[in-house]
């Protein structure tokens, strides 16, 4: 199951990671976010991804499904 909202957020937030591979030139701690409103999504898998490999690969399509939207807003 997804759960999908839009949420209000007028907060600042910290990046304390960056995923390896990414396209941005700065460390975690040099920058602050911030944001009005944002999207939340929850994925409800039957078991852990680590533990297996039809929720690994959901979670992955999900990702994926995430990720072209968010370049195709570029």
């Amino acid at each position: 199951m997804i759960q999908a909202h839009k949420t209000p957020f007028k907060e600042k937030a910290t990046l304390f990671e960056i995923e390896n591979g990414s396209r941005f030139s700065f460390e975690p701690y040099d920058i602050d976010l911030r944001f009005n409103s944002l999207f939340a999504y929850v994925l409800l898998l039957p078991e852990e991804p680590e533990n297996s490999s039809f929720s690994q690969k959901i979670r992955n399509l999900f990702i994926s499904v995430l990720d072209e939207e968010n370049d195709s807003i570029e």
